[in-house]
């Protein structure tokens, strides 16, 4: 715990080591940091209702934030880096309300999950998401019209996944999203699940962005699709599963450039 006036600045890189089980640190107001990097192995509660520069987490089997007792606005605040990190084969469980982050979030490796349509800023905002070569973006935890106002933008590098482990009787997955891809990419839902773009109402349409590059659908469960369109001269290919198209697909320039492949 730092008291007031103690807080590292944006100069200051701070390391906190920390086992399993452990809390990193509590806070009973909001804080302003600087870079603050935690590192460890197992499992552990992170900070809330902070802001920072920079706050990178690596690795952990299981993590999650941490609400403030009697904050209402709980959750990561500011406009700085949320780098998370939890390694190959670990995920890191994002938790609800962070409303009052307006920064970019890079999955650097390992599985990282949404928690609902605010884990990475508030509904209406328009979340950046950059997920890392070989790193998954897991959206379980999103309900299907929960995020009707917000509108992430989620870039796959190549190699990176775009998956959800949510069951399709959950009504979960429909985060509306803007797909680019900046390499060879995959969508994974494996077999009774869905992972989802979908519009609603006053949200504008979201895109696939493909480039030059091929979107892979893998698994045996469902992609599905909601008034989105596809861009680029690239290819989308379904090689496993079921893609479900309402509302119409393609549209906008480019789009007829694409190649479906089944």
């Amino acid at each position: 715990n730092w008291s007031t006036g103690k807080v590292p600045s944006s100069a200051n890189t701070v390391t906190i080591p920390v086992a399993d089980g452990e809390t990193v640190f509590t806070a009973s107001s909001a804080l302003a940091f600087g870079a603050v990097k935690v590192i460890g192995v197992g499992s552990a509660t992170f900070p809330a209702n902070v802001s920072m520069t920079s706050f990178e987490i690596a690795p952990y089997v299981t993590a999650k934030f941490a609400a403030v007792p009697g904050v209402a606005d709980g959750g990561i605040k500011g406009a700085g880096m949320l780098v998370l990190d939890p390694g190959d084969g670990n995920t890191v469980s994002m938790t609800k309300s962070n409303t009052g982050f307006a920064g970019k979030t890079v999955i650097a490796s390992g599985t990282v999950k949404y928690g609902d349509g605010t884990s990475f800023g508030p509904v209406g905002g328009s979340a950046k998401i950059l997920v890392k070569s070989g790193a998954t973006l897991d959206q379980a935890g999103m309900a299907l019209y929960e995020s009707n106002k917000k509108k992430p933008e989620v870039t796959l590098e190549a190699d990176a996944t775009l998956a959800s482990s949510a069951k399709l009787g959950d009504n979960k997955a429909g985060v509306v999203t803007d797909l680019v891809l900046e390499g060879n990419a995959m969508v994974y839902a494996p077999e009774n699940s869905r992972a989802a773009m979908s519009y609603h109402f006053n949200t504008s349409q979201p895109t696939i962005k493909l480039g030059t590059n091929t979107l892979e659908k893998t698994g045996a469960g469902e992609f599905f699709i909601s008034w989105a369109k596809i861009d680029g001269t690239g290819t989308f290919h379904v090689k496993e599963g079921t893609v479900q198209v309402t509302h119409g697909s393609g549209g906008g320039k480019g789009a007829s450039d694409a190649t479906i492949r089944i």
